[in-house]
């Protein structure tokens, strides 16, 4: 029987190989509620339906299925090898995922986006909760990207007034050598809050960048305060004689299928965007959410409103809080103050760190954004 476990010889009785994505295909929902089933014409709704199949051993029905995925999507290779394995089990039994002949390396590829489309469609976030790192973003901020490394996924967020909505996830590919970047060719993710920086033109982009990119500002200030260097960090498609690539297959950008980096491009402003890069989400509930926004905003507007800052003329509403990833408790502040000059008042951006030490916050950097 198929299994995803190599020589398990289970029937897929770990569930099935489903849509992490049941928001895919421009299905829009309210907080964090879920589907009650994936669009049934997307991948990931093809995938559910399938595997569903092939646990109750209706292998003739997946077969059905799969040839309708292969079909709607001929460069899903790891629908090619679904089929392979389904076409075997008619003549024998089947002890392994990706038993019909390939090479081991592109098994073991195809097996590991298996694994993490599951995990992210049997793990879904709770509902209701919304990610620790958006705190506050500013009306301009219409939407937010946060990518939880650990899952290969992409979580897009609306800008609801206060509370951030969830509007959709997708499968992604980051870093071959995984997360943590330090340096250029490291091969690896960078986990942080950036922005989208700018849009690169269509007549600019090689065929591996797929059918839209976006570049990050990595390194930001903090990365280069911490000595982090390279470049070249892009949210970017895939390449025309592929669906999706394996879950670590970048040199250190986020990649996504051309379907999901077209329907992404419709909320992102360059210049504006946050991007979150985590090693894991950390999901808190609404009311924990909101307590703790309250506590920060306040702290943020006393320093605003103080003796010494009061005359900067710092805008409420165009300053944003996001928590940066990571172990040390460090809050990333965006805002624009007035300046005075011989031209008269002039707007400038910038960009704050805050650490909570000792169980106080306080300023750890200030610079241009």
């Amino acid at each position: 029987m198929l299994s995803l476990e190599q020589d398990s010889g289970r029937a897929f009785e770990d569930g099935a190989l489903a849509a992490s994505s049941t928001f895919a295909a421009g299905r829009e929902v309210v907080g964090n509620e879920r589907p009650d089933q994936p669009a049934p014409d997307s991948v990931d709704g093809l995938l559910d339906r399938i595997f569903a199949r092939i646990e109750a051993q209706q292998l003739d029905a997946a077969l059905d299925l799969t040839e309708e995925l292969v079909q709607r999507y001929p460069k899903h290779r790891l629908g090619h090898l679904i089929k392979g394995d389904l076409l075997s089990a008619q003549m024998q039994s089947i002890d392994g995922f990706g038993a019909a002949q390939a090479p081991a390396e592109r098994i073991a590829e195809l097996r590991a986006e298996a694994l993490v489309r599951l995990n992210s469609y049997r793990q879904r976030p709770p509902v209701g909760h919304v990610p620790r790192n958006l705190i506050k973003m500013t009306p301009e901020q219409g939407h937010a990207v946060v990518v939880d490394t650990s899952r290969s996924r992409l979580y897009l967020f609306r800008n609801d007034g206060v509370l951030p909505r969830l509007v959709a996830d997708y499968y992604v590919t980051q870093g071959e050598l995984g997360t943590d970047k330090f340096r250029e060719g490291d091969k690896k993710t960078p986990l942080g809050v950036y922005r989208v920086n700018r849009t690169v033109p269509k007549d600019q982009l090689i065929d591996l960048y797929g059918s839209a990119a976006f570049t990050l500002n990595y390194p930001n200030a903090w990365d280069r305060q911490r000595g982090r260097g390279g470049s070249g960090i892009w949210l970017h498609g895939t390449q025309s004689d592929t669906f999706a690539r394996p879950p670590l297959a970048s040199k250190g950008c986020i990649a996504l299928t051309n379907p999901d980096i077209s329907a992404v491009s419709a909320y992102l402003q360059d210049g504006v965007t946050p991007v979150i890069i985590s090693d894991q989400i950390e999901w808190v509930s609404k009311s924990e959410w909101q307590r703790e926004r309250d506590v920060l905003v306040g702290l943020l507007d006393a320093w605003r409103t103080d003796e010494k800052n009061a005359a900067l003329g710092i805008d409420a509403d165009k300053l944003s809080i996001f928590r940066n990833p990571g172990k040390d408790e460090v809050l990333v502040v965006n805002f624009e103050q007035q300046v005075r000059g011989g031209a008269g008042t002039s707007s400038q951006k910038k960009v704050q760190y805050w650490m909570r030490e000792a169980g106080s916050w306080k300023i750890v950097y200030e610079g241009q954004a």
